[in-house]
């Protein structure tokens, strides 16, 4: 199977686990929960539950564990990611199976909260127009973009008893192919074929957002994409364990028209 057949088997593969674990539209709160779930359900790439997935079937997991942390970016994530525990029964006997359980819950809070995503989001909004300074915008993405990314790889090698130093690089590499994906984003949007990229070009000029793009400019901004790239690359080699198709999501994260 080829990269693009694989990334649409994964995709169509976890479109599903996540319908398994959608909210049932009943009661008082009907509402809330069809909009939750219409959000789930207008599409998406799925690539951050998709590299959860990679990296514990490259650490050997084989179990259901997994399924409700695939679903845990829904609005009630920690509701959904506690199920976790309801598939204990499925496992062999292993004390150890808990506290992996709660580790992955610590790395899902941390990387969606306020030194996480969460706090990416808010600088976000609230500098807007603002002229910003390098390592504003830095922090910007590695935490609005990065730390999901960093948390996906995390938590699907945590789940499957990888050692803390792999745990470790991968956050590494999650980062460093969080902050290129952003670049790339940010070059796309100057440089980019509006039918190709899926949106309009020139946002990022249009809303005087500053990235580090109209900072240092496009060649600078591809030369930072390619050193990232490559360091994120290097390190994923360096593991202990072998997963041919996340390397290559990865990498064409980094380099992606789209």
């Amino acid at each position: 199977m080829n990269f693009n057949d694989e990334l649409k088997a994964r995709t169509q593969h976890v479109n599903a686990v996540i319908r398994d674990y959608l909210p049932k539209e009943t009661g008082f709160q009907k509402t809330v929960l069809s909009a939750v779930n219409y959000s789930m359900e207008v599409g998406g790439k799925r690539l951050r539950p998709m590299m959860m997935e990679c990296t514990y079937q490259m650490y050997g997991g084989r179990s259901t564990l997994i399924a409700p942390f695939l679903a845990a970016m829904l609005n009630y994530a920690y509701e959904t990611a506690f199920r976790s525990f309801d598939e204990l029964k499925h496992e062999e006997e292993d004390p150890s199976v808990c506290s992996r359980i709660a580790e992955a819950l610590r790395v899902l809070a941390a990387k969606t909260g306020i030194n996480g995503m969460l706090g990416g989001q808010s600088c976000d909004v609230e500098y807007e127009g603002r002229a910003l300074t390098e390592k504003q915008v830095e922090f910007i993405n590695t935490t609005k973009t990065g730390a999901l990314i960093e948390g996906s790889l995390m938590i699907g090698a945590i789940l499957a008893g990888a050692p803390a130093d792999q745990v470790s690089k991968l956050e590494e590499i999650g980062r460093d192919i969080g902050l290129a994906f952003q670049i790339q984003d940010d070059i796309l949007d100057v440089t980019g074929n509006a039918q190709e990229f899926g949106k309009l070009i020139g946002s990022d000029v249009r809303n005087k957002k500053t990235t580090f793009v109209s900072l240092f400019g496009v060649p600078a901004g591809k030369q930072r994409v390619e050193r990232l790239s490559e360091n994120a690359l290097r390190n994923f080699d360096s593991l202990s364990a072998e997963h041919e198709f996340l390397r290559r999501l990865l990498e064409e994260l980094a380099t992606r028209r789209k």
